[in-house]
């Protein structure tokens, strides 16, 4: 069921929380993220404990619900949230410092040389009582690389994992997914898209029923398995057929459009204009084609999913205020759709 329980509704803004599915491997993550926000809106979240480390693997929710509580908090203060990647640790830390919230993202990835750095900006972020997220795919234990300095002092603060999702929470996340696609799927063929969905995560279940609700689209009779399997049937890997904008596509007229080169688009420099051709390409890819976070990052010169998300997000923010921009997404997406 795709709500938030009762017990731990804030308020009129418990509806920035619907887009997360509610399972037993996420309850408790959820409602300390909630109970975050909640305090964020009234009292700054000054007794919160800091930092809040979320960890789990790949695709158990950890973007998702930090995503959650940017938008409540965002959207219903005045309060500042900035999202960082952790292998994009800034030389200049003054922003981190002054920001309400900041969402520090796979610190499995934190470069060493800077993790004095970080300890510094921690220790200061709770003197001064402001809240600070950090996701990882392991605990303060698992942390091995990282110095024992820097990881005590997320053991300090309030550790939550996020554990693999079973096949009882598999079902609730797919029959949510297609809920929310107005898809009315029998337990029959959850049970086939579930048997012939690879990962344990949301993601490749998430993705599955996009592919069927573009293959469903104008249909009227019920989705039986038959049908389910005849479309999944072209690729031996349960695969559809692919979509005309295929990754290569996208980098081409994007590279096209910026005047550089595919390899640039993909390549490892952070040069702003190649940077800002790369977070378009990387937005479009995702909402254009069926690839997962994870495969657009390795397309993407094998960079992390967060990377992924993180250009979204930007492409996103600068979509409402750049009228140019917008209407060149609109005629790329119309060319490429």
């Amino acid at each position: 069921m795709i709500v938030t329980p009762p017990e731990t509704v804030i308020g009129e803004g418990a509806h920035f929380w619907s887009s997360f599915i509610l399972l037993p491997e996420n309850r408790s993550a959820l409602r300390a993220m909630q109970h975050l926000a909640e305090e964020l809106l009234t009292t700054g979240a000054r007794s919160f404990p800091t930092p809040l480390l979320l960890h789990g693997m790949t695709g158990t929710g950890k973007s998702l619900l930090t995503d959650c509580l940017i938008r409540a908090i965002t959207t219903q203060s005045d309060c500042t949230a900035q999202v960082l990647p952790a292998r994009e640790w800034p030389e200049d830390t003054a922003d981190l410092l002054s920001c309400d919230l900041i969402i520090l993202e796979d610190f499995h990835h934190l470069p060493v040389r800077v993790a004095e750095a970080v300890c510094q900006i921690l220790d200061r972020r709770r003197r001064y009582r402001r809240p600070t997220v950090i996701t990882s795919a392991a605990g303060p234990a698992g942390l091995k690389l990282l110095p024992q300095r820097l990881t005590s002092r997320l053991s300090a603060g309030l550790v939550l994992g996020l554990e693999p999702v079973s096949t009882t929470s598999r079902r609730i996340l797919l029959q949510g997914f297609a809920e929310r696609r107005n898809l009315a799927l029998s337990a029959e063929v959850i049970d086939w898209l579930i048997a012939r969905t690879p990962g344990s995560g949301a993601r490749p279940l998430s993705g599955r029923i996009e592919q069927l609700a573009r293959l469903a689209a104008g249909r009227t009779e019920p989705l039986d398995l038959p049908t389910v399997a005849q479309w999944f049937a072209p690729d031996s890997t349960g695969e559809a057929v692919a979509e005309p904008a295929t990754l290569d596509r996208i980098v081409r007229r994007v590279s096209t459009l910026f005047a550089v080169s595919p390899d640039d688009v993909i390549g490892p420099s952070r040069v702003r204009s190649l940077a800002a051709a790369r977070q378009l390409a990387m937005y479009l890819a995702r909402d254009l084609t069926r690839a997962s976070l994870p495969q657009i990052g390795r397309f993407f010169g094998n960079r992390d999913h967060t990377t992924v998300l993180h250009a979204c997000r930007m492409v996103e923010a600068a979509l409402t205020t750049d009228q140019k921009l917008s209407r060149t997404v609109r005629e790329l997406k119309a060319e490429l759709g």
